[in-house]
């Protein structure tokens, strides 16, 4: 039994690590403004966004949502604000790679 949710627990972390990695091959690509852009709305999502209660959410959210591909992570809300930050660190550390 522990095994197996040990087996589990290390499939959803590779899970997420791939997907964070995809997510941060994408955002390697983006221009400076779309870099900007998408901190801002990550940080949205931050303020306006209860991972908790996945059911309720504002259309604007949604469309976070689906821009980052972040539905997936509906049932775990401590995984998917573990990503959320991921992301927002990378695109910040891009940014400021290509400011200096």
């Amino acid at each position: 039994m522990q095994n197996e949710l040990n087996n589990q627990n290390h499939r959803q972390e590779s899970s997420h690590l791939d997907h964070v990695k995809e997510q941060i091959d994408l955002l390697e690509n983006a221009s400076f403004k779309e870099l900007n852009f998408k901190v801002k709305k990550l940080n949205f999502l931050c303020l306006n966004f209860d991972p908790f209660d996945f059911d309720t959410k504002e259309q604007e959210v949604k469309n976070i949502l689906n821009e980052f591909k972040l539905e997936q992570y509906s049932n775990d809300p401590y995984l998917f604000t573990k990503v959320v930050l991921q992301l927002i660190d990378a695109t910040e550390n891009i940014l400021n790679r290509r400011v200096n």
